[in-house]
């Protein structure tokens, strides 16, 4: 086009996910929306990343940079044994959130149900001993959760923490004592704290960063004019 023209580029990945999907783009701006839906199975979440450069001159005929960046939030976790006994962690369940989502403008809207301890909990089964007054580390690639970035509500349930102290089950259930925000393309950690009762503390808080799209932060766009 010429210079009386103005062109935006968007871009979003993983494109060919069965759990992302592309919407309608607006009339006047063109700009798409996306829907995401993230499955509680942890090893089928996608890391969604888009991209947008907006109102390139019709006239640029020039390699347009296209900056990928991560649009969810990722939690992992560590757990602490603060009581004197041996335990073993069996599983850790995270629930009381919502699964979908639709991302326009920069912005997140979710909807449908939140998940419960029954019903599409994200799970994480380590079956690992803990001594008394140590802590491990639960993340890894496998056991990061990608959610939709949402505020809980104080209040809510968001843990079920199965361990074994001698030679018993336990069950430890975690209900939220504020309102707790995340926000897209930041890495929340946190440590569960295990005695008598359960707590949970933040560990960091970091921006998302590393390679967003097939191992780089973006691409190219040539030969467009």
């Amino acid at each position: 086009p010429s210079s009386a023209y103005k062109c935006s580029f968007y871009g979003y990945n993983p494109y060919e996910s069965s759990y992302v999907s592309l919407n309608s783009t607006t009339s006047s701006t063109g700009a798409p929306s996306y829907s995401l839906t993230v499955p509680a199975d942890i090893s089928k979440q996608v890391d969604f990343c888009v991209a947008e450069v907006k109102d390139v001159a019709g006239n640029y005929q020039k390699t347009v940079s296209l900056p990928f960046s991560h649009v969810c939030s990722s939690l992992s976790f560590k757990v602490k044994n603060a009581g004197v006994d041996a335990i073993t962690l069996k599983s850790i369940k995270f629930y009381g959130v919502k699964l979908t989502g639709t991302y326009s403008g920069g912005e997140w809207s979710t909807s449908g149900s939140a998940s419960t301890s029954s019903s599409n909990s994200m799970e994480i089964a380590p079956n690992t001993a803990i001594s008394g007054g140590t802590t491990i580390d639960v993340a890894g690639s496998s056991n990061n959760i990608v959610i939709i970035p949402q505020t809980i509500a104080s209040g809510t349930e968001i843990l079920d923490v199965l361990v074994t102290i001698n030679g018993e089950d336990k069950h430890y259930y975690y209900n939220l004592s504020g309102a707790l925000a995340w926000e897209k393309g930041v890495k929340y950690s946190y440590t569960i704290n295990i005695s008598n009762d359960i707590s949970l503390e933040i560990s960091s808080i970091e921006d998302w960063e590393g390679a967003a799209f097939n191992g780089k932060n973006d691409i190219k766009i040539d030969g467009w004019k």
